[in-house]
């Protein structure tokens, strides 16, 4: 074998190596990004399902809360109060005069009785 047989069996055998090896290496590749776009995906579901369940547990809360309390969620109407008095009602000077000076009113006052009697000469 002479020295020029001796290099073109060699770059021969280098080339298809070589060449072996870069298919390795495209299909290498071609895998990775197949496996990089599988957890992407796996992670965007992870997070959704994360996202649900914090969802469901935040309206789980909240539903709760307002079973508890469900007065403090009971929603008040802004409307006019309805007038049933036709008449102007008075209550008594002296219950003023309490009011006035920051005194304790008796609810007597501003009873059906207490107005009545008010309005009695």
């Amino acid at each position: 074998v002479t020295n020029a047989q001796a290099a073109e069996a060699l770059r021969v055998v280098w080339v298809s190596t070589n060449d072996e090896l870069c298919i390795q290496w495209c299909q290498q590749v071609i895998d990775d990004q197949l496996v990089q776009t599988e957890q992407e995906h796996l992670a965007e579901e992870e997070a959704t399902r994360i996202q649900q369940a914090r969802q469901l547990e935040e309206e789980t809360v909240r539903s709760d809360e307002r079973k508890k309390n469900h007065f403090k969620h009971t929603e008040i109407l802004m409307r006019p109060h309805p007038d049933t008095n036709e008449d102007e009602t008075f209550v008594s000077d002296f219950a003023l005069w309490k009011i006035d000076k920051g005194l304790f009113v008796e609810l007597y006052y501003w009873t059906n009785d207490g107005l009545a009697e008010t309005l009695t000469p």
